[in-house]
């Protein structure tokens, strides 16, 4: 039927690698769903970090939150050094409540 059509092993080799790549890509990619984001805005929604400086109520203060320090606010009085937890996260500043949880040290 198929006379004058030889397949290679080469051409065998390559369908093959081509399918496991396919399947591993598909179970990576299964396996992907569901990650917590690592950046971005949502990345330090409910993370633990540290005040930086005095911050009076309703002003605008460093913190560090997840190696990073960030402008926040906070509807009460904060210390430096003191423990925080990020509730909102805006364009420009996060808004931070006292937490009793141990931050990261910096």
């Amino acid at each position: 039927m198929f006379e004058g059509i030889r397949i290679t092993l080469y051409l065998v080799y390559f369908v093959l690698g081509v399918i496991v790549l396919g399947v591993a890509t598909v179970i990576i990619l299964m396996n992907d769903r569901g990650i917590r984001p690592v950046s971005g805005r949502h990345a330090i929604l409910g993370q633990i970090g540290r005040a930086k400086q005095d911050i009076p109520t309703g002003k605008l203060g460093k913190v560090y939150i997840f190696g990073e320090y960030w402008e926040a606010i906070c509807d009460e009085d904060l210390m430096d050094n003191e423990a925080i937890k990020v509730i909102e996260v805006h364009d420009k500043f996060v808004k931070v409540v006292k937490s009793d949880s141990l931050p990261e040290t910096v």
